[in-house]
């Protein structure tokens, strides 16, 4: 028995296979989407159709599990359950990102979209301790991948903010 079967995970091969088929699946449902999802109007463009969410999901589902089948094959086994770091439970936490969250929802018709959501990223990463400049960069960054997918990649439409 192999190290990692005697810890109840699986050996290398299974579950390089396991992701190799799940890669497998994701891949062939994402290159034919459009033979499951019904209701496609011709004029509609690709990126308004609603194609493209089950599509981007599949394809990045295929890609993950590539990778981890290359991780997999290359590593011979995921970590056990006893070699991973503890952590102490917060509830407190969990509480106060979900009250932000609530503020976040009121706050976006007042605030806007990218102003809203930047502080929102920004709280919620103070809340999990990290340092200030870190979390204000990944708050800037979020909050601009996310209108530039949305706003202009999607032209996904957002009222304007009351306050700004």
């Amino acid at each position: 028995m192999t190290a990692a079967r005697s810890q109840g995970g699986f050996g290398r091969l299974p579950a390089t296979l396991m992701l190799l088929a799940l890669a497998g699946v994701c891949g062939f449902l994402a290159l034919y989407r459009g033979r499951f999802v019904g209701n496609i109007d011709p004029a509609v463009a690709y990126y308004r159709s609603p194609e493209v969410f089950p599509g981007l999901s599949l394809a990045v589902a295929a890609l993950g599990s590539l990778w981890l089948a290359l991780r997999a094959w290359r590593q011979g086994s995921e970590p056990s359950e006893e070699s991973l770091p503890r952590s102490r439970p917060r509830p407190g936490v969990v509480v106060a990102i979900i009250a932000l969250f609530a503020v976040y929802t009121l706050a976006l018709p007042w605030l806007g979209y990218p102003l809203a959501t930047g502080g929102f990223v920004f709280l919620g990463l103070l809340l999990l301790r990290f340092a200030w400049t870190r979390a204000l960069g990944l708050a800037l960054a979020m909050a601009g991948v996310l209108w530039l997918v949305f706003v202009v990649g999607l032209d996904v439409w957002f009222p304007a903010s009351r306050l700004f």
